[in-house]
């Protein structure tokens, strides 16, 4: 993820802003080869850090603490973002915050932390052995801090949403993050009919999802009148 990240922002942040916005290269021709120059770039500092990994032991250490943090932090809020239409802000925010204290609380020899939080199976002995960076934690905390953390902010999300939309929130302005006003959250409140409008407009207009007439403020329109014969 940090190669791909970094390699991202070289062909943007430079390649593109040098030859696509300067109008050096034709625009055509320099979107056939960012593909080329993201590929080249992602080599170019997969070596790098594959050169400075190697000639520092330091930077090793800091590779395993990074790529920790990613899995076990940040990669279950931004599943949660990325793949959840009812994932909000609170519970976002709170899974973040749960991943950050349990795997804080789960110590890290590389860093001198010493736990606090004793995980099933743990082993004073095995963390006293000859490697530094080995850990007395022999519970998979990793994979359960990542479902925890996904749980949570799939969970709360959905909680919070149910109290916001269905009116039990009186006071809008203790509505910090606007869960209520936000456009892509309304439509997924009103698709699973949590609001009292959503669902009246259900029932009186035959309401069938996002994205029909009674959503958009349009009248259905009349059945044509029959022509008597006679």
């Amino acid at each position: 993820s940090c190669v791909l990240a970094c390699s991202t922002l070289l062909t943007w942040n430079a390649f593109w802003v040098l030859f696509g916005r300067a109008g050096y290269i034709d625009r055509g021709t320099l979107r056939s080869i960012l593909g080329v120059v993201a590929q080249l770039t992602m080599l170019l500092c997969a070596g790098a850090g594959l050169v400075l990994a190697l000639a520092s032991v330091e930077v090793e250490e800091m590779a395993y603490v990074a790529e920790d943090a990613l899995f076990t932090i940040s990669a279950a809020p931004l599943f949660a973002v990325l793949w959840d239409p009812a994932a909000n802000a609170y519970g976002v925010s709170l899974g973040f915050l749960i991943s950050l204290g349990l795997r804080l609380a789960s110590g890290e020899p590389r860093l001198d932390l010493p736990p606090a939080l004793l995980w099933p199976w743990y082993n004073e002995l095995v963390s006293k052995g000859p490697a530094p960076s080995q850990s007395g934690q022999l519970f998979p905390y990793r994979t359960a801090i990542f479902a925890l953390s996904l749980l949570t902010s799939v969970l709360v999300s959905r909680l919070t949403n149910w109290y916001i939309f269905t009116g039990r929130l009186k006071d809008p302005s203790w509505d910090v993050f606007c869960v209520g006003t936000h456009p892509a959250l309304l439509a997924w409140a009103d698709y699973c009919g949590l609001r009292p409008s959503a669902s009246a407009g259900r029932r009186d207009t035959g309401w069938a999802g996002v994205g029909s007439q009674a959503d958009h403020g349009e009248q259905p329109s009349a059945s044509p009148a029959r022509v008597s014969d006679g």
